[in-house]
């Protein structure tokens, strides 16, 4: 019989809490180990869900020789740096979207996976619903012909006190938080399509491979661009980004 692959999870928020349990119905693969920014954290999420090894320090798990695979589910503006340790370390990784906050990152991610031979790979689970699926056979048989344009929607409601999705040193913002499911439905079907333009909208509400994730963060980068210098003329060079320190390679979760 082939080995259980063996998973480790970063981060122990209400996402990984909700995949756990779907990842317990696979059969070739178990959770041996998880780590969060503290030691009692670590522990009572273990042992909610039966996970043998806890870690308060994220690297202490990435020197675990038991660990395979590691699923990141953390906040967006530390994909980046705790996926490129990951790798560096050997791991393959899953990594909850977006992949990082923008293509450049995405970019030097794949690169660094083709370095050290292991796998990255984007937690997009909308590209492996059956309905998607079914949907793309539809298309890529020329059933409906050639599509030429979307339109796509997806909101909720995220109070101010909900404190990752406004900030931006977190990934925060509705782009990339949901914006980054309507665009990746968008290039699913127009990446042949050659030249794309890309349209946005603004409401006030009132109170490995890697390639099409990198071509995702380009449209987001894209339609980022467009929203600020259509709402915020004034703001001269200035990209949000741009002013977000690179994490630190030792970065805990």
């Amino acid at each position: 019989m082939a080995r259980k692959t063996r998973w480790a999870v970063a981060g122990t928020g209400g996402i990984t809490a909700r995949t756990l349990p779907d990842l317990a119905l696979t059969e070739n693969l178990e959770v041996v180990a998880v780590s969060s920014r503290t030691q009692p954290r670590a522990d009572t999420f273990a042992s909610e869900f039966g996970i043998p090894r806890s870690y308060g320090a994220y690297q202490a798990m990435l020197a675990d020789p038991d660990v395979d695979v590691v699923y990141i589910c953390t906040p967006n503006g530390s994909h980046f740096a705790m996926a490129a340790q990951a790798v560096r370390a050997g791991k393959h990784i899953l990594c909850e979207k977006p992949l990082t906050v923008n293509a450049a990152q995405a970019r030097r991610l794949a690169d660094l996976a083709r370095e050290h031979n292991v796998f990255a790979m984007e937690a997009m689970w909308m590209k492996f619903n059956p309905a998607v699926q079914r949907l793309r056979e539809i298309v890529e048989a020329g059933t409906i012909g050639a599509v030429r344009h979307i339109t796509t929607g997806m909101g909720f409601p995220a109070p101010a006190a909900a404190g990752r999705f406004w900030s931006a040193e977190q990934g925060g913002g509705a782009l990339l938080d949901l914006g980054v499911y309507v665009i990746t439905f968008a290039e699913m079907f127009l990446a042949e399509a050659g030249e794309v333009t890309v349209q946005s909208g603004w409401t006030e509400h009132p109170a490995h491979p890697l390639s099409a994730t990198i071509r995702t963060l380009e449209l987001i980068d894209e339609v980022r661009r467009r929203l600020l210098d259509t709402h915020y003329p004034a703001r001269g060079a200035l990209d949000p980004w741009d002013s977000i320190p690179e994490l630190p390679l030792d970065v805990r979760t």
